[in-house]
């Protein structure tokens, strides 16, 4: 790959590595002229850095490592990636890191990983020691500080500026948010966040008479939305003014759910000129990688949904994933002062109320970067619209036969991704992922829901996927660190058998002329897709389908004798690519659309259709002409979902639809 040049050698990096390992940071860099953080802080840097020495030795990476890693991938050569691993291998056998990271990383041997149950079990013992940094706070907009013009206390300004960055966890106690224990609590809503103004507290010590300042943001939110903003520079700032960013300085914009994380940073332009700040961008998405690495660990655990820990749980993560930000950024020399940077993760109920306030006060946010560097506070628009606190975003299912859509029909249960459906022996069955993480399997039968029932002791950490083939019905679930398992059902639920390949996402099955097969999205960073196919008893390995890969889970389908692989590109078209029993297509086919979900496939009185969510949330509706795709112009009526939709064809012209309701 090609390497993101930042004004450093790859020797000069590694000196960098090395000072910092050691705990003494080379000399001239931003990292030796601040408060050294607490050693719990190091604990996901460090599994970042175990993970490039294990990917040295050659060894398989858990799906911690794998995330953790990513960022780094971003910027460095693999070769440099390596020689990174190398250097913590060496300093660690060496125990010069002892005074930087916790015992749980310099005691443990490269060959053995490090994982995410690790991170949980780790956690607790480091959270005195990184909540008493003063850099680190927990903001709550519900009960601000009498007459203050910012939400940060005095002591946190002195923190920031001591430590080079903060880390700040922000909720609001009153507002109200789905109950904990229903899957509303990850309702998502569109939230849109805007740079307004900022207040000059004091300029810096250079000796022009006025600075000129300009911000960076990456910002993460759901389904995988992100923003990355460089603003211009604005000239003349000096102390005791207010400056106005233009319309559509936008920090982030997308779907929210659980939380917005954000990285902002203030600048002030010294010798680094355009170089340098288009050498910037390449690293805000460095950084906007690494905030979504985070996102993706800790919504798998849970951490930032309140039946699993409290506010000083999220504030210790929050401050974690600050301390890797503030190093990607010191990694490299920086041609402009970096004047302050900040993470801030703000909670679902914290975005509830900013996004219906809009944020209408004159409370800001400071960025200290001490008397040196100069004070600033930041003010921040808020726009959206959440939707209502008492949403249980249960499944629901809708029907069109005989050229009518039917009611709704909500099913009383708790899942967190979306549900997948066949029709077997007559009745309609559908799957969900319950919030204990069991698979739920539920039926209607002469059109009467019955109720979920679960298959005896499979868990998945992916949503199930359903599928029948010569008369047995079969489930897809998903392990820890992406195994791929599916279960067989004749007269009951059988053990589950793990296929060859691992995914990131979740399964999709069909049966084409008898033949039961599988696609997945391989854990590849390119998100290649990969089928499968179940010969008597034996799966075959997983190959990869030519020219699709996807950010998620991919459809199948077959019709008229051929099998259909649905897949959401990374630029959230939708394509398809055909087997027909001998070849793939040439290239896949693209359907246009925009979606941020994995598509569905089904066959419903012969005709092949396709259904995705829009961006807004409302489901559409594609189907196959000939060998035409009439494009996404059919909505379902008063469906509108937070995750990918999922068909079923029944007799007839009958076709069901089901969806997490908003």
């Amino acid at each position: 790959m090609e390497t993101v040049d930042f004004g450093t050698t790859p020797a000069e990096r590694l000196e960098r590595l090395r000072g910092k390992l050691r705990g003494t940071p080379v000399v001239g860099t931003r990292a030796a002229q601040r408060t050294q953080p607490s050693r719990g802080s190091h604990l996901l840097l460090g599994v970042m850095l175990h993970a490039a020495a294990r990917l040295e030795a050659g060894l398989e990476l858990t799906d911690l490592e794998t995330r953790m890693l990513a960022p780094l991938r971003l910027l460095l050569s693999e070769e440099e990636v390596r020689d990174f691993g190398r250097v913590y291998r060496e300093e660690n056998t060496a125990r010069s890191t002892a005074a930087v990271f916790p015992e749980v990383l310099t005691g443990r041997a490269v060959e053995q990983g490090y994982a995410v149950a690790d991170l949980v079990k780790d956690l607790p013992a480091l959270r005195e020691e990184i909540l008493a940094q003063a850099n680190v706070n927990l903001v709550d907009l519900d009960a601000p500080a009498a007459g203050e013009e910012t939400w940060d206390s005095a002591q946190f300004i002195e923190g920031q500026a001591a430590y080079g960055y903060g880390a700040t966890f922000v909720t609001a106690s009153k507002t109200t948010v789905p109950p904990a224990e229903e899957p509303g609590v990850n309702a998502s809503f569109i939230a849109r966040v805007d740079m307004h103004s900022f207040y000059c507290e004091d300029e810096s010590n250079e000796a022009s008479a006025s600075d000129e300042i300009y911000w960076a943001t990456s910002s993460v939110g759901a389904f995988g939305a992100r923003t990355e903003l460089l603003t211009p520079v604005r000239t003349n700032v000096d102390k005791g003014e207010w400056h106005d960013f233009a319309a559509n300085t936008t920090v982030f914009y997308g779907r929210v759910n659980t939380s917005l994380v954000c990285n902002i940073s203030c600048w002030e332009e010294d010798d680094g000129g355009d170089k340098w700040r288009n050498e910037l961008r390449d690293k805000l998405r460095a950084i906007s990688a690494e905030l979504m690495k985070f996102l993706e660990v800790m919504e798998i655990y849970g951490y930032l949904a309140p039946q699993y820990g409290d506010f000083l749980d999220y504030v210790q993560i929050t401050a974690i994933v600050a301390l890797i930000v503030a190093w990607l950024i010191d990694l490299f020399r920086n041609n402009d002062d970096l004047i302050q940077e900040r993470t801030l993760v703000f909670s679902q109920a914290a975005l509830r109320q900013l996004v219906t306030s809009g944020g209408a006060n004159s409370t800001g946010w400071v960025f200290n970067g001490g008397d040196a560097e100069g004070r600033h506070r930041l003010q921040l628009k808020w726009i959206g619209s959440p939707p209502p606190a008492d949403n249980p975003g249960d499944v629901m299912v809708i029907t069109r036969a005989n050229g009518r859509w039917s009611a709704p029909v909500r099913l009383r249960d708790v899942t967190d991704a979306g549900p997948s459906m066949v029709v077997h022996n007559g009745d309609l069955h559908v799957a969900s992922r319950g919030m204990n993480g069991g698979v739920h399997i539920g039926k209607f039968s002469g059109g009467v829901w019955g109720g979920y029932g679960f298959v005896p002791g499979l868990t998945t950490w992916t949503p199930p996927a359903l599928a029948v083939n010569a008369g047995t019905l079969y489930v897809t679930s998903g392990g820890p660190q992406g195994q791929i398992y599916v279960s067989a059902n004749s007269f009951d639920w059988g053990r589950p058998v793990q296929l060859s390949g691992a995914s990131s996402a979740g399964a999709a099955l069909a049966s084409r002329g008898g033949q039961l097969h599988c696609a997945i999205r391989g854990k590849d960073d390119n998100g290649q897709v990969y089928l499968a196919w179940l010969r008597g008893t034996t799966w075959s390995a997983f190959h990869p389908v030519p020219g699709l890969t996807t950010p998620h889970a991919p459809a199948l389908a077959a019709h008229a004798g051929n099998l259909y692989v649905a897949a959401v590109g990374m630029d959230g078209k939708t394509y398809v690519s055909v087997d027909n029993g001998t070849a793939w297509s040439t290239t896949p086919m693209d359907l246009g659309g925009l979606t941020d979900c994995a598509p569905a496939l089904t066959v419903r009185n012969g005709v092949l259709y396709c259904a995705v969510r829009a961006l807004q949330g409302e489901v559409v509706l594609n189907n196959l002409n000939g060998t035409t795709w009439t494009g996404f112009h059919t909505p379902v009526p008063g469906a509108a979902t937070m995750s990918e939709a999922a068909l079923a064809g029944d007799t007839g012209d009958t076709l069901h639809i089901a969806y997490r309701s908003m």
